[in-house]
């Protein structure tokens, strides 16, 4: 699986060659909407929980991304064992 696996640097390919990148987020979102490829989002986090995401992904907890919605309001979505 790992020889497979290819790692993508977000913000050097965006510095390094801009079109490039706008592609590949084309195809990334044309596999998102076929439902192609389905990330697992291990939390769903309002901004004023950003502090305890930061604990919680530094203890290695998270299976998944954690996702922040700026707009979404508190929610004690992070365990509490994960300080």
């Amino acid at each position: 699986f790992m020889k497979q696996t290819t790692f993508y640097q977000v913000y050097s390919s965006f510095k390094e060659n801009p079109q490039s990148f706008k592609r590949d987020l084309e195809h990334i979102f044309q596999l998102l909407k076929k439902r192609e490829i389905k990330p697992h989002v291990a939390k769903r986090i309002s901004l004023s929980d950003v502090p305890d995401a930061h604990t919680y992904l530094e203890a290695e907890r998270a299976r998944g991304a954690v996702v922040c919605f700026p707009w979404r309001r508190r929610k004690a979505n992070i365990p509490a064992g994960a300080q």
